[in-house]
């Protein structure tokens, strides 16, 4: 019979309990999101405030505001307030005149 010692074990069940969480994917995570919420104003060739949000390269180039995202400083990034709170610094929530993202959206 193989035995395992207990201290091999341990360490087995605290490199599983330490594995670092999944990568957030763009395309298979965060784009959904967008085609669902945000088509109507900056998909499909459509670009309000002069922002499309078809690519990630676009994202990250912005629109009037500068740009969407703030890769150091996420939380600080301009999408990130116009969806997360209800009086940006600037212009309104988003999705405009649509009910605010979801918790679990936002999560993402």
């Amino acid at each position: 019979m193989l035995r395992i010692p207990l201290v091999l074990c341990a360490m087995l069940v605290a490199l599983t309990a330490a594995a670092p969480p999944a990568m957030t994917s763009f395309k298979t995570d965060v784009q959904p999101i967008i085609s669902v919420r945000c088509v109507q104003c900056h998909l499909n060739g459509k670009t309000r405030a002069k922002l499309s949000l078809e690519t990630y390269e676009s994202i990250l180039k912005g629109g009037n505001h500068g740009p969407a995202i703030n890769k150091d400083q996420p939380l600080e990034s301009n999408i990130w307030m116009k969806i997360s709170q209800p009086e940006p610094p600037f212009g309104n929530q988003m999705p405009l005149g649509k009910e605010p993202l979801s918790a679990a959206e936002l999560k993402t």
